[in-house]
């Protein structure tokens, strides 16, 4: 299996709101997952837990056979740097650096920045930035700062890519570029992708959707 989540739950303030409650589902490797289901559902805090960004209150998730709990902190900071690419709701991009040394960051922390240039460029060129390659964050509109987000996790070649709603600062245009990039890289690179929507267009591009509700899985 790619992703196995056993009995999480998750429980937030006090007094405690219990937001995840016994999810459990096991995705298979090269699957394309969307998750869905109304706002405050369970969603992305789901997903950040799956991703290893946020830890449950109980019960645990595997990635490829390796238990998150078990992992130590290097370990993890590791792992997710080679084998995760993250899509935000928000680009986070760095303010100083330029598209293209954006895309880059994730390589320039395991070293291999020299290494992923040609794909980095080549991944602009994919998402119609071939023109926006050394400008500045201030100086690209909002869609093409999500853009540049969204090659930055796909840069090292991920075994993962978890996706919260990466097309919701997009047109229409550019959200079904985003999603063809997606299928192409689930088909050809057999990557595991696991994507938060509210977009029921968008959701049908995956293979499966496992739908939430009261932080519940209804359906899988």
């Amino acid at each position: 299996m790619s992703i196995v989540a056993h009995n999480i739950e998750k429980l937030f303030g006090d007094p405690p709101t219990h937001v995840l409650k016994g999810i459990n589902f096991e995705i298979q490797t090269g699957e394309f997952v969307s998750l869905t289901g109304r706002s405050g559902s369970g969603k992305s805090t789901l997903l950040y837990i799956l991703s290893s960004l946020d830890k449950p209150t109980r019960g645990d998730v595997s990635l490829s056979g390796l238990s998150l709990d078990q992992m130590s902190e290097t370990d993890l900071h590791l792992f997710r740097n080679q084998k995760i690419g993250f899509v935000f709701q928000f680009h986070f991009l760095l303010p100083e650096l330029s598209a293209l040394e954006n895309v880059l960051m994730p390589a320039r922390k395991l070293k291999q920045e020299n290494e992923k240039r040609p794909y980095a460029i080549d991944l602009l060129k994919q998402f119609g930035l071939q023109d926006r390659i050394n400008n500045l964050p201030h100086q690209l509109s909002g869609g093409e700062m999500q853009r540049v987000a969204i090659a930055r996790a796909l840069v090292m070649s991920p075994e993962f890519i978890f996706a919260d709603e990466p097309t919701g600062n997009l047109d229409s245009a550019n959200g079904e570029l985003v999603m063809r990039i997606f299928h192409d890289i689930n088909v050809k690179n057999k990557t595991t992708i696991v994507m938060v929507t509210h977009d029921q267009e968008f959701a049908k591009n995956a293979s499966r959707q496992i739908h939430l509700a009261d932080g519940k899985v209804v359906s899988v």
